[in-house]
C-alpha cells in the first residue's frame, strides 16, 4: 500500500537476487517504501529498488560491514537522500527523496531482516548472523581488526 507521507516510510538495505539471475545471496539493494514512489509494472505498491548499475556479487560466507544513511527531508521537499556502504565503500548514494510531508515523522525504528525465498535460492536453510549493530549520527566505517 502507498504510503501517504504522514505516517510512515521505510528503506532498507538487502540482498537481491534479481529474480534467479545472480547466484545466492545476491548484490545488494535498497528496497524503499514512500508517499511519492512509483507503482509496479501490476499497479501495485511494492516498493522502489535502488541498486548501482553494476556490483559484485556478495561473497558468502564473509563476515561483511554494511551501512547505510537515510537522510529526512524538508517536508513537502524532494531533499532526503539514502546511501550505503559495504566494508568502507561508498557503492551508492541516491537524493531528491520526498520521504514525509509532516515534521512530526521521522525514522524510528531499525530492523534486521533477510528476505529469502527458497525458488532463489534453492536451499531448504538459509543461515544469517548479524553483529555489532550500531545507530549513529555520523558516518563510522568498518571495524579494524584486533593486533
Amino acid at each position: 500500500m502507498l504510503p501517504d507521507g504522514k505516517e510512515r516510510f521505510s528503506t532498507a538495505i538487502e540482498p537481491w537476487g534479481n529474480w534467479g539471475k545472480w547466484s545466492p545471496p545476491g548484490r545488494w539493494n535498497f528496497y524503499s517504501y514512500w508517499h511519492t514512489m512509483k507503482a509496479s509494472p501490476d499497479g501495485k505498491y511494492w516498493g522502489n529498488g535502488f541498486r548501482p548499475k553494476s556490483q559484485p556479487n556478495i561473497q558468502r560466507g564473509d563476515w561483511i560491514c554494511v551501512e547505510f544513511m537515510i537522510q529526512h527531508n524538508t517536508p513537502g521537499e524532494n531533499d532526503g537522500q539514502q546511501a550505503y556502504w559495504i566494508d568502507g565503500e561508498l557503492r551508492g548514494h541516491w537524493t531528491g527523496f520526498n520521504w514525509r510531508t509532516s515534521p512530526t515523522l521521522f525514522a524510528n525504528a531499525l530492523t534486521l531482516e533477510s528476505y529469502v525465498t527458497d525458488r532463489w535460492t534453492k536451499q531448504s536453510e538459509n543461515i544469517v548472523y548479524f553483529d555489532n549493530v550500531v545507530i549513529a549520527k555520523s558516518y563510522i566505517g568498518p571495524s579494524r581488526p584486533n593486533r
